[in-house]
């Protein structure tokens, strides 16, 4: 009686399984198309934004420096550390732009390398 029941228990088991196969198998190629439509977005986004945020900082270093350059000396040190400072964040935004972009391309170019890391990094 026991085995009856665990053979039964074993093939409700397999069905399950299969059952789940069948299912995963459907929706795999969902699955990529639609992370892959969504690290497109996604990087575009921050990409946008970087490249804003960039420019704003671009600005005030532009903006900075003429203050620095037609500044006392009193004032000198504040105005080169304000430019320094905001050119520093540029080149920060600068790298994320550039990292973003990278990834972008990798989604467009090479879009199982970008699914095989995404894999990766969920193992």
């Amino acid at each position: 009686m026991n085995e009856e029941k665990l053979e039964q228990y074993i093939d409700e088991l397999i069905e399950a399984v299969k059952s789940g196969m069948d299912f995963a198998g459907d929706q795999a190629p969902l699955y990529v198309e639609e992370l892959l439509s969504y690290a497109v977005y996604y990087h575009t986004i921050y990409i946008i934004g970087f490249s804003i945020a960039f420019l704003i900082c671009l600005f005030v270093t532009i903006n900075t420096k003429k203050s620095w350059d037609n500044a006392s000396y009193v004032d000198s040190l504040e105005w080169g550390v304000a430019t320094y400072l905001a050119g520093i964040i540029s080149a920060i935004f600068a790298i994320l732009i550039t990292s973003n972009i990278t990834s972008l391309i990798k989604v467009f170019v090479a879009p199982r390398v970008y699914l095989l890391e995404k894999i990766m990094n969920l193992i």
